[in-house]
């Protein structure tokens, strides 16, 4: 775990340079980083070799193309999704034209030569024509044929990170003199990599660390390190709260809140979108008590509006709020306290947890018991990558989704200091922190939840779900057993029984 503050990674802040070095071995140190960059990059490069294979033996472009386009689409990005769809479009309308123009790309010639050749076969072809097009395309095919030589070049991350090195940016137009320009600096930092002792095996590696750098350069440019903590007009009154939008979880609404006081959340914003069942009665002694505040809110969908309206009004109250669902469980499988985890967190505006998914674990219909107990099977998915969010209410600007949040400065980080820019992560660690997502629970909460009601974040039904037997090989398939929060379910059940005699008592004084 790599938790040091992101300035005193970067030393002094003397220059630029140092803190883009100092980073960047940072990055390169990351434990996953093979994983999360070099490997993704070799796969994208062994796809990219099958589009030019079948070009280069005549065969259908559409396959190898359509593979590529759903491998790369939902991961980050080494091209634009945007260009992507052209590059799919274009052959699904003219293969023979898309052949020719990567014709070159099979020959041997200078890198920016070919990128020249694309330019001219791109403006005859049936797709919309610019050097933004043909530079993301073109740098992909080369770094394609050469994958150890010649990087995967990005017009604008390369753009950022000359600008802040000083570098002076391209004065050429055309394509091929931009990729021409963009290699030499590509080659200049990775000698710059090099003799600072980071760690490069080949050109792979510098590409990802350009990338990763530019993306992250908040963290370590020379701008000013003020907290943004500071903002606050008083001391916050707790430390961690939870925030969430529910409808009709009465039945649920007891097990979620004792569990996460168990693990330290202090108070709790719930928004009622609009409930028909018996909520209230359930939440009213947590009212009463002030460890629930409680609002209506029946817009549909109203989740993000109800996320920004929590920090507008109870943002000053905690140092932290974790914004999550009622189906979800935060906690630590080191079994501390989250405010004490988070407490190594607070220079940072927020911590982006990944999210595990556990599926029906063989119920069909609801069984008897706590939902922590009952339910012990973890999808083993891409989906672990998702993260919920929890922020410093005073660095938060807005709620961009479920998961995200826009922040003033920087971005939340994973649980091992890494910045986390979009809805998941670039692969899953649960060491630290993790969120336990109990979407399906049974078989027919999960058929309800799809056919039967709107939720909170869908304005009306869900896409159908494909067939049970297809729902139950996936379980079979890529469950696995995952009994880590078993632990707290005898303290849970002493808390919910001592909330059910309290309430008994309560009754039979007023009976009385």
């Amino acid at each position: 775990m790599n938790l040091e503050d992101p300035q005193a990674a970067v030393g002094d802040g003397r220059s630029n340079m140092q803190g883009f070095l100092a980073w960047a071995r940072r990055a390169r140190g990351k434990p996953t980083f093979d994983l999360e960059e070099r490997e993704h990059r070799q796969t994208a490069a062994r796809m990219l070799r099958h589009v030019l294979d079948a070009a280069a033996d005549g065969s259908d472009l559409e396959g190898p193309v359509r593979s590529l386009y759903g491998y790369l689409r939902p991961r980050h990005p080494l091209i634009s999704n945007s260009q992507l769809r052209r590059i799919k479009a274009w052959v699904d309308q003219d293969q023979e034209s898309f052949r020719h123009a990567v014709e070159p790309f099979l020959a041997e010639l200078e890198p920016a030569d070919r990128i020249d050749r694309l330019d001219r076969a791109v403006a005859a072809a049936p797709v919309a024509h610019d050097e933004a097009f043909v530079l993301a395309l073109g740098s992909l095919l080369n770094f394609a044929a050469a994958p150890s030589r010649l990087p995967i070049i990005r017009a604008g991350p390369f753009l950022r990170l000359e600008q802040l090195l000083d570098r002076s940016a391209p004065s050429e137009r055309s394509a091929s003199d931009q990729y021409a320009h963009h290699l030499a600096f590509a080659t200049w930092i990775d000698s710059e990599l090099a003799a600072a002792g980071v760690s490069l095996r080949d050109m792979t590696d510098t590409e990802s660390l350009i990338a990763i750098t530019s993306q992250d350069h908040e963290f370590w440019s020379s701008d000013s390190d003020a907290s943004d903590s500071d903002a606050r007009g008083r001391e916050p009154e707790i430390y961690l709260a939870a925030a969430a939008i529910y409808r009709d979880e009465a039945p649920y609404l007891a097990e979620w809140l004792e569990f996460h006081r168990l693990v330290g959340i202090e108070r709790f914003y719930l928004y009622d979108n609009g409930s028909s069942d018996h909520h209230r009665e359930v939440l009213e002694p947590y009212v009463a008590e002030g460890l629930v505040a409680l609002h209506d809110w029946p817009g549909s969908p109203g989740q993000f509006q109800a996320y920004d309206h929590c920090l507008a009004t109870h943002g000053e109250e905690a140092r932290w709020i974790a914004f999550i669902d009622l189906d979800e469980f935060l906690f630590s499988p080191t079994y501390e306290q989250l405010p004490q985890v988070l407490g190594q967190y607070e220079q940072w505006p927020g911590v982006a947890v990944n999210v595990a998914r556990f599926g029906t674990s063989g119920h069909r219909t609801r069984p008897d018991g706590l939902v922590l107990e009952n339910y012990l099977v973890h999808l083993r998915l891409d989906s672990d990558r998702t993260v919920k969010s929890i922020v410093d209410p005073m660095a938060a600007k807005r709620c961009l989704s479920s998961h995200q949040f826009e922040f003033h400065r920087r971005t939340a980080v994973d649980e091992n200091g890494y910045p986390v820019w979009e809805t998941a992560s670039k692969s899953a660690t649960f060491e630290r922190l993790c969120v336990n997502h109990y979407y399906t629970k049974s078989v027919e909460e999960l058929v309800a939840k799809h056919e039967l009601r709107r939720t909170a974040e869908y304005p009306w039904h869900r896409r159908p779900l494909p067939p049970l037997s297809e729902l139950e090989s996936l379980e079979a398939a890529v469950g696995e057993r995952d009994e880590t929060i078993l632990r707290y379910v005898p303290p849970l059940r002493r808390a919910l029984a001592s909330r059910e005699a309290r309430r008994q008592r309560e009754n039979d004084r007023t009976d009385t």
